[in-house]
């Protein structure tokens, strides 16, 4: 995104969101009220993502949740924001596989996938698809799969610098590599 495009409260609501660990609901609804003035899909799809995963981890209000992310998806794809719609896709595959519709989850992961390598965050994504098309696979008892698409994960995820996000990724794999070990 060129800085250029936006003023600097817009680029600071963009920053706050995209880095905060619990990214704040009122820079959400600011950002998509200065998104809706503007008719900018880009700020749109920003604000409708992060504002489904608010709800999304506040009380996992569900129905709330998918209309912001498919709302978010259809202004990400338009503005070509393809971090947005990795992480929307992503987001929706988690919500579809909380359901146990492992299908709809799992057609959710491979959508977010198409779009990974169009993103400077590539790996990190590729690392996230693969570890939740894991989890699909482990729940449906399907365990060579899953390991399959655990290994990916962490290769992906080794290639990476190491940072807290990584870091924390790589232990859930190898939680999972040691669940996977038991069940076989």
């Amino acid at each position: 995104m060129r800085s250029d495009m936006y003023d600097q409260e817009v680029m600071n609501l963009i920053h706050e969101l995209r880095t905060s660990g619990s990214p704040s609901e009122k820079s959400a609804e600011r950002l998509l009220q200065i998104g809706r003035s503007m008719q900018e899909e880009h700020l749109l799809g920003i604000a409708l993502y992060f504002k489904a995963r608010i709800h999304f981890q506040k009380s996992l209000e569900m129905d709330e949740t998918l209309a912001e992310l498919t709302e978010a998806a259809v202004h990400a794809e338009a503005a070509h924001d393809f971090d947005t719609l990795c992480s929307a896709y992503i987001l929706l595959g988690i919500v579809s596989d909380l359901h146990c519709n492992y299908p709809l989850a799992a057609a959710y992961f491979i959508k977010a996938r198409s779009y990974c390598s169009e993103t400077e965050q590539s790996q990190r994504y590729y690392a996230v698809v693969a570890a939740n098309i894991c989890h699909i696979f482990y729940e449906v008892h399907e365990y060579e799969k899953a390991a399959f698409y655990n290994q990916i994960s962490i290769e992906k995820l080794e290639q990476m610098p190491d940072d807290p996000q990584r870091s924390q990724d790589l232990s859930s794999c190898h939680v999972m590599a040691a669940a996977l070990a038991i069940e076989n």
